[in-house]
């Protein structure tokens, strides 16, 4: 017997020598003639058929295969017993024979063959064939050679059995393999109705295929290999199934194949074109049982295996063991229909599944696929290539436990042909250890996981050195104890959503490349993304999501994008670029202790809206350059900050809230393109020549300073037609702020003040720097059409060009000092001046403001104040309220606010208003006395004087007096009575008043039927006067006598003459509010003429034309008011004349209704009057002519109530000439005596 010519050693050398000399000794002995004689001598007595127990005596053949077809057929079960002990000598077998055929038909029954010996053997030879068929069960039983062993080309051995098929070598120390079969075209088949089962109690093979050997095993139930003993220094280390030199094995099984290892040999080994096929209906068992088992499947010099389980592949509970060693270009096919499980426990430190530079292997799982080892070593280690795939889900886990070492990663592609997939196409990928790395990839390797990822490792995914790591699929979940994703000199690519939780969270460094497709959300303990060195990358395609100590870091080269939104959490800095580069592409939202550092010549650009919260600085750049290109809303402590040439650029809007400085440019650039709204202690600082440009609206809430320019700072805000709203102070110290409020409704609230050496200068009297010293520096501030500087202290500037107003007033009335360089515009100044506390001063005091301008003053300002609170009421004709000094001005103050102040007793009231003087090439403005006006009392005068007067040449008529006096017919006596309400509405005043007449009267017929009336009547008075400086209340009292003519034609003339009394007291408010009375009376006579005559129409109308001459003589009077003004009123004479109808119609004998309109004249009335003051230095004289020509319209009724009662009714309207609304309610009654 020869095993083949593998050589491991000299041991193994000596081994092989000494098989080889056994195999040609048996062959010698096989040739000899006592071998021919007793072959000729048959076992059974019929040649044709066996049965029962047989049992050969040694040194003998039971069946020697020598003829061309043979068949036996059992009767029975058959039982044959070998007793050569030197186990030399088969039951079936030929040595040297060619073509020879022997078959053993078992007709359904048993065969036992054993225990020493072969069963079936071929010691040389060609294309023999023994078959063994139909039989119940094949049970072989043997010691220490081969139970089927093949040498010889084109040898076929068939056992088939409806059951069992059983290969039993018995315990020993003896190395053959229970199945031997070798060389070219020989074919070992197995068939059976159950199982086949073969167990090797020997340190042997179970099966050595060699030379092109072929074997065909099938069970309809169970194929079982059990390796019941250890290991033999025939090779090294022994194989349950050895192949080699393109030999073929098949084993199917329609259950289960299983492989019972209680030693320590590999399951299978195959070398040089070996080919293995294992199919199972159900599933595939590894049962290996001792701590030393060697690795499951070896492949080497381009061996080929196929592994298919219809249901599991298992390799459950062993010590730890290789599943798959592959070598020199050979590959191993997977597939289990359900899952495939493979758990190992402590034991050698080797990895499950190993695959050098040219070998693959491809391992799929319908279902679920578990590789779990229980030693620190990876899962896969591929030189070549491995691919994982399950349906469902798929876990990879290991004990690994050391971080530092890499190669200890759960799958490690070691090498530029290296190449891993593992994939979870419906489920779960789970990779976890104990704290080594999860997956990695070096040298050129690559590894692709497909499927939803879940890790829990130490590093998570690391590669260097060209490596490369893709997860393909929709998301990776990483919980790491140290770095989730390390790209280093390699490439990480991740095409789902990715949640990393670590103490780093991915880290790209020496040229490595990460790249997440989809969204990421990163936790840390520390950083959670570093970009370092060579231009290595980190990109972020999809939304981020990052919490952790340092969010991001990009440093040495180093560059991070993140093409989506990013939304950043961090105990410390969010971002920092230190000499490398970070953009966001989308909306970013942070919140952190230190929000951006740029330094070292950095970059970061926010390329869309960025929201900040910050517990210290927001935004740093230093040497370096941030830009902002959406909105921009900041949260800090200290807000922005750019130093050592720095730059800073808001291309949008900026809302910034800051607990301390909000902009500081400290040598560097800050620029706002956008709107700016800052909020916070301190506005914009520019230091050491920074610059601040504000080129959009800009909204400063300050509770310090808004703007400061120091050492050269330079803050520009100057931007036309751009709102600014700014609350804080604003400082110039050696630097230049220019503030431009050119848009309406902008304003500034609070101090300005330039320490500048030029305006210090000229502040203490100085001229301007004549040295050669730089002016340039300064605080310049423009205010355009409504727009207001509330000034909330002493301020000072460089240049203020006010088209707007400046507001110095306040709530307080703290007096403030403005003091301007140059001063240009034409604006408004709003100050709070009080004469009380400026008493004269040229400066601001207590509660007075002032302006001081040291150069130039240029253009025109409107002066505003709350005149109420000036006291200017307080001043005299002599005092000066100071307000401003103007150097080499030709600016000029403007200010309507004027002050009347009252002079008792006299008639005129001096006005304070706004003054200058200027002496040298200084002006200085103040209020003081600038004009005198009348006192209250010269219109109040004119007021009484017109009123006595209307009072006194009121007109009366016949109608008014009597009504409709034919009605009064008969020659009897009689009185009336009268009552008019009179609504005075004149151009210089208003009032109301009552008026009660009573009058007696006869009656003389004529002798031409017409009728004279005369009577006497009695007139009381009572008008109340308003106007606008004071009243009047005045009682009048008069007494007639009248004479009138009724014609028989209609017509009638009336004559009346009058003499009475009119008596006034007056009340003026002078301007300070005292007031100025007055008591005042003077009579008048008065006579009237009146002629009309009344013409009947048709159907009772009638009209009356009228006409009326009334002459009035109203005496002078003399009189002072309370506070000593004389009042001389001259006499006056009224001529007045009318000319007006009625018409109106009778409604029977004793009524009619009627419509009146007159025309009035005054033809004289020239009214003349005095006043004097009351130390006589004043004096007022005043003509006035009243040639006033008015109307009224009118209506009226009248009634003969009795035989001696009539009454009449009438209202008038009086407009035009010094009437306004004055109209008038007349009606009165007579009775006539018996």
């Amino acid at each position: 017997m020869i095993f083949g010519f593998f050589m491991f050693g000299e041991d193994t050398m000596k081994t092989e020598k000494r098989n080889v000399l056994r195999a040609c000794i048996l062959t010698m002995l096989l040739a000899m003639p006592v071998a021919a004689s007793y072959a000729s001598s048959p076992l059974w007595t019929e040649g044709e058929e066996i049965s029962g127990e047989y049992t050969l005596p040694p040194w003998r053949y039971g069946v020697t295969v020598d003829k061309n077809e043979e068949i036996v057929k059992a009767t029975g079960d058959v039982k044959i017993n070998n007793n050569d002990t030197s186990n030399s000598w088969p039951i079936i077998g030929a040595s040297g024979q060619e073509h020879k055929s022997f078959t053993l038909d078992m007709d359904g029954h048993t065969l036992t063959a054993g225990e020493y010996g072969f069963f079936v053997n071929f010691s040389g030879g060609n294309n023999n064939k023994v078959t063994i068929t139909n039989a119940d069960n094949i049970v072989s039983n043997f010691h220490k050679v081969s139970s089927i062993f093949s040498w010889g080309t084109g040898q076929k051995i068939s056992l088939d059995a409806k059951n069992n098929i059983e290969f039993n070598k018995v315990e020993n120390n003896n190395d053959y393999s229970p199945l031997f079969i070798r060389d070219k075209d020989s074919v070992l088949s197995l068939s059976a109705g159950k199982d086949v089962v073969v167990t090797n109690g020997s340190m042997s093979f179970i099966l050595e295929l060699k030379a092109e050997g072929t074997a065909n095993i099938h069970a309809n139930h169970d194929v079982i290999l059990n390796q019941e003993y250890g290991q033999a220094s025939k090779y090294g280390k022994n194989q349950m199934i050895h192949l080699e030199n393109q030999s073929q094995l098949n084993i199917s099984a329609n259950h289960d194949i299983r492989f019972n290892n209680k030693g320590v040999n590999r399951v299978v080994f195959g070398t040089n074109k070996a080919g293995i096929n294992f199919k199972a209906g159900n599933d595939i068992i590894y049962d290996n049982q001792k701590e030393e088992a060697n690795p499951v499947h070896i492949l080497e010099a381009e061996s080929k295996a196929s592994i298919e389980a219809g249901h599991d592949i298992i390799l459950k509970d062993a010590q730890s063991v290789k599943m798959f060693d592959l070598k020199g270009a050979s590959s191993v096919n997977v597939v289990a229909g359900n899952d495939i499980s493979v758990s190992t426990k402590d034991g050698q430190v080797v990895s499950l599944i190993d695959a050098d530079e040219s070998s693959t292997a491809n391992i799929t799982s319908n279902r679920n696929m578990t590789l779990d080892i229980g030693v620190a070593a990876p899962v896969v280690h591929a030189k070549g290539q491995v691919n994982l795939k399950a349906g469902n889900n798929m876990t990879l886990s290991t004990t690994g436990a050391d971080g530092r070492d890499l190669k200890i990663a759960n799958l490690y592609a070691d090498g530029d042909k290296a190449v891993i997939t593992a994939e979870a196409t419906e489920g779960t990928l789970t990779i976890s250890n104990n704290g080594a790395a999860g997956i990695y990839a070096d040298n050129g390797g690559k590894i692709t996981l497909g499927g939803k990822v879940v890790m829990d490792t130490g590093d998570g995914a690391v590669v260097i050195d060209g490596g490369a790591i893709s997860f393909t699929g929709p998301s990776l979940t990483l919980t790491s104890s140290d770095v989730g994703l390390d790209a280093d000199a390699g490439t990480i690519t991740l095409d789902g959503a990715a949640d990393v939780e670590a103490v780093d969270g991915a880290i790209a460094q020496n040229g490595g490349t990460i790249l997440v497709k989809g969204p990421l959300t990163v936790r840390t303990t520390d950083t959670s993304l570093v970009a370092y060195r060579d231009k290595s990358s980190i990109t972020v395609e999809g939304e981020a999501v990052l919490n952790g100590l340092d969010g991001v870091i990009a440093e040495n080269g180093g560059t991070v994008l993140f093409n989506g939104p990013l939304t950043l959490n961090s105990t410390a800095t969010g971002l920092t670029a230190d000499e490398g580069s970070i953009t966001v592409g989308g909306d970013a939202v942070l919140d952190t202790a230190d929000g951006v550092i740029a330094e070292y010549g950095g970059t970061v650009v926010f390329n869309g809206p960025l929201t900040l919260h910050s517990t210290a600085t927001g935004l740093t750049a230093d040497g370096s350059n941030i830009t902002v290109g959406g909105d921009a809303v900041l949260d800090t402590a200290d807000g922005v900050v750019a130093f050592n040439e720095g730059t800073i650029l808001f291309e949008g809007p900026l809302t910034l809230k800051s607990s301390a400085v909000g902009l500081t440019a400290d040598g560097s650039t800050i620029t706002v393109d956008g709107a700016a709204a800052l909020n916070g202690a301190d506005g914009a600082v520019a230091d050491n020549e920074g610059t601040i440009l504000f080129s959009g609206p800009l909204t400063i809430r300050s509770t310090g300073m808004a703007l400061q320019a120091v050492d050269g700072g330079v803050i520009d805000a100057s931007t036309a037609d751009t709102a600014k709203y700014i609350e804080g102070n604003i400082v110039a110290e050696d630097g230049t702020i220019s503030l431009d409020l050119n848009k309406a409704g902008s304003y500034l609230t609070g101090t300005t003040n330039v320490f500048d050496t030029a305006l210090s200068r000229a502040a203490y009297g100085y001229q301007s720097a004549g040295d050669g010293s730089d002016d340039s520096t300064g605080l310049n501030l423009t205010l355009g059409t409504g727009t207001v500087w509330n000034v909330t202290g002493d301020s000072s500037l460089t240049n203020l060009t006010n088209n707007g107003t400046v507001n110095m007033s306040d709530s307080s009335r703290t007096g403030q000092q403005l003091t301007v360089k140059n001063l240009a515009g034409e604006g408004t100044l709003a100050m709070d001046l009080d004469w009380l506390s400026n008493q004269g001063a040229k400066s601001a005091t207590a509660n007075s403001d002032y302006l001081t301008v040291t150069d130039s003053a240029t253009g025109t300002q409107a002066l505003v104040s709350n005149s109420s609170a000036m006291n200017l009421d307080k001043m005299g004709a002599d005092d000066r309220l100071y307000v401003a000094t103007l150097n080499n001005s030709d600016a000029v103050l403007t200010s309507s606010i004027t002050q009347q102040n009252v002079i008792s007793g006299h008639l005129y009231d001096y006005v304070i208003g706004l003054s200058h003087e200027t002496t040298g090439d200084t002006t200085d403005w103040f209020f003081s006395a600038t004009d005198k006006v009348e006192s209250n009392v010269v219109p109040a005068a004119k007021v009484q004087n017109r009123a006595l007067f209307d009072m006194a040449t009121t007109m009366d008529t016949l109608n008014k007096r009597l009504g409709e006096a034919r009605y009064a017919e008969g020659e009897d006596a009689g009185i009336w009575a009268r009552l008019t309400y009179r609504h005075l509405g004149r151009d210089s005043y208003d009032g109301h008043g009552n008026r009660f007449e009573l009058g007696w009267d006869t009656v003389k017929p004529g002798d031409d039927d017409s009728t004279l009336r005369q009577g006497l009547s009695f007139n009381y008075l009572n008008n109340r006067t308003s106007f606008d400086t004071g009243n009047g209340k005045y009682k009048g009292y008069t007494g007639s006598f009248y004479r009138t003519w009724l014609g028989q034609t209609g017509h009638y003339l009336d004559v009346v003459a009058r003499i009475g009394r009119l008596n006034g007291e007056g009340t003026t408010r002078l301007i300070n509010g005292d007031e100025s009375k007055s008591s005042f009376g003077s009579w008048y006579q008065q006579a009237s003429v009146e002629w009309g005559r009344k013409k009947a129409l048709r159907d009772s109308w009638y009209i009356e034309s009228q006409s009326q001459l009334q002459y009035t003589h109203l005496n002078g009077t003399d009189y002072r008011t309370n506070d000593g003004i004389k009042q001389n009123f001259d006499s006056v004479h009224s001529l007045i004349g009318r000319l007006g109808f009625r018409l109106g119609k009778d409604l029977d004998a004793n009524k009619s209704w009627y419509f009146k309109a007159d025309i009035f004249h005054e033809f004289a009335g020239n009214r003349t009057f005095d006043l004097t003051s009351l130390d006589g230095s004043e004096r007022l004289r005043y003509d006035k002519t009243n040639h006033d020509t008015w109307y009224d319209i009118g209506a009226g009724l009248a009634a003969d109530l009795s035989h001696d009662r009539s009454l009449w009714l009438e209202f008038e309207r009086t407009f035009n000439g010094s009437y306004g609304k004055d109209w008038e309610l007349n009606g009165g009654m007579t009775w006539r005596f018996h």
